[in-house]
């Protein structure tokens, strides 16, 4: 089952929903989206949008990585205080994620007896 919206020649896939412990191996999910896509050009759609994330099975139907944008816009001061925490928020996880995954991954040493 997938759900989408289709408006203005864009259809956009918004949700894919199957029982992969059942069909797994017979790739239902990439059977729904080639019929949803087929579908679109059938009903005159210009776009197929897979919307967020980098999935790689949207590099098999030939999708084109576009980076998003975030805005914010405060109107006052503790607006202004919330916007630049986030900002600080996302730039420290950004630099330590790496750090982490790294460390979360390197061999540990057994304690001696």
């Amino acid at each position: 089952m997938q759900f989408g919206l289709a408006e203005q020649g864009v259809y956009s896939m918004l949700m894919i929903g199957l029982d992969i412990a059942r069909h797994a191996r017979l790739s239902p999910g990439l059977l729904a989206i080639e019929d949803s896509i087929r579908s679109a050009i059938e009903t005159g759609d210009r776009v197929y949008d897979f919307t967020i994330g980098d999935h790689p099975y949207k590099l098999q139907f030939g999708g084109e990585m576009i980076p998003l944008e975030e805005w914010r816009g405060a109107r006052t001061l503790r607006g202004h205080a919330a916007v630049l925490a986030i900002a600080v928020l996302r730039e420290a996880k950004r630099k330590l994620k790496p750090l982490l995954t790294r460390a979360g991954n390197a061999p540990t040493a057994e304690p001696r007896a």
